[in-house]
């Protein structure tokens, strides 16, 4: 089988596929196919035994040229390696995938997961109707289409991306002991180190790559509003991405900048997350973002916005903050209210675990597992 993704950073997208990659290895010679990356990382994490292949022209921003020439690769691939089975993951891997397996000659069975569908992006009118029936096109080439949550159950219906019979609604999920966290000294330690100043406040940090939909503009635009009133807050963002040149130059000229940390990518980020004392989901477009899970098994409170699954699995008020998209000021009293409000902190303290404990990654393994035995 063939596992892809857009691209061998490590993200959300690129957790799935490894936890894959490396359950699916016990039953079928699993071969992982991604664009290229500076880090590289989910090869790295590869077990011995996953083959890895990066396809060169794979990108993630639309591109005809590098898209026709990763298609052409890749559907050369598939023939020469004569694959059963073909999963795409991620909006662009899953166009791509879709018309090397509709050119291939092999014509494998066909999977795709949907993490968060492209088209939801606050993205101009031409941009999400490309999108969407580009995922149109594709969804008549797969025998099986995969959602994280119902809310993109409910979306790929609507919209007509795949039948009742072909759509298979497979939660994300994670169990305790999937991460080594540090404690919470240790991790604040290295994340002076990695960020090269002491972090003696309270931090505000999240793990996200600087990509559009991720909107880290908006979080150090709601950092400018909190600063003044909190003044031992501190911000880090642990990530890289096509948009981190920008944010620097936003950190650049940005009134409480010595207090803002972009240390970039960093291996194994999560076992950090205990050296935050809150998590910031900032984005304008998700699916069920892993990150959020993560945070919930390190007990670090949640804020985030209103979008994609992140309704499902946060109960405002409870278990996390939630706050519309793309709005500075309610993202910064979110919070502001969690670093003043001690019975609030306290009570998203206590309740923000439920997040993961209702989430099983061994469940999401076994079901996606079998889905692959039901077309093979």
């Amino acid at each position: 089988m063939l596992l892809i993704v857009t691209s061998s950073a490590w993200g959300g997208a690129e957790a799935y596929v490894l936890r894959l990659a490396t359950a699916a290895a016990a039953a079928f010679d699993v071969t992982v196919a991604a664009g290229p990356s500076k880090s590289r990382e989910l090869f790295r994490r590869l077990p011995s035994g996953v083959k890895a292949f990066e396809l060169g022209d794979l990108v993630r921003p639309i591109a005809p040229w590098s898209d026709f020439k990763a298609v052409r690769r890749l559907r050369r691939l598939i023939d020469e390696e004569g694959f059963d089975l073909v999963h795409a993951n991620s909006s662009k891997a899953g166009l791509v995938a879709a018309l090397a397996v509709r050119l291939s000659r092999k014509r494998p069975r066909h999977v795709f997961t949907a993490h968060g569908w492209g088209f939801s992006e606050r993205r101009g009118l031409a941009f999400r109707l490309a999108v969407l029936w580009s995922e149109k096109l594709a969804s008549r080439w797969r025998d099986a289409t995969v959602v994280l949550t119902g809310a993109e159950r409910a979306t790929a219906l609507r919209r007509g991306l795949s039948t009742d019979e072909r759509l298979h609604l497979i939660p994300l999920g994670i169990d305790p002991g999937e991460i080594a966290f540090l404690d919470a000294t240790a991790a604040r330690t290295e994340l002076s180190r990695v960020c090269g100043a002491r972090l003696e406040g309270r931090v505000i940090g999240t793990i996200a790559n600087a990509y559009p939909a991720k909107d880290l503009p908006n979080l150090l635009a709601a950092f400018a509003l909190l600063a003044p009133e909190v003044p031992d807050a501190e911000l880090v963002v642990l990530g890289d991405g096509p948009e981190m040149p920008r944010l620097r130059e936003l950190r650049a000229v940005h009134p409480h900048r010595a207090r803002i940390h972009l240390p970039g990518a960093v291996t194994d980020a999560a076992r950090l997350l205990k050296g935050f004392d809150l998590f910031a989901l900032p984005s304008s477009k998700e699916g069920l973002p892993w990150a959020v899970l993560e945070a919930s098994l390190a007990g670090v409170p949640v804020v985030a916005t209103r979008v994609g699954a992140l309704p499902e699995i946060v109960e405002d008020g409870e278990t996390g903050l939630l706050v519309p998209p793309s709005d500075p000021a309610a993202l910064s009293d979110a919070l502001r209210r969690l670093l003043t409000d001690a019975a609030l902190r306290a009570r998203i303290e206590n309740g923000v675990p439920r997040i993961a404990e209702r989430r099983s990654g061994s469940m999401m393994i076994h079901a996606t597992l079998a889905l692959y035995r039901s077309l093979a």
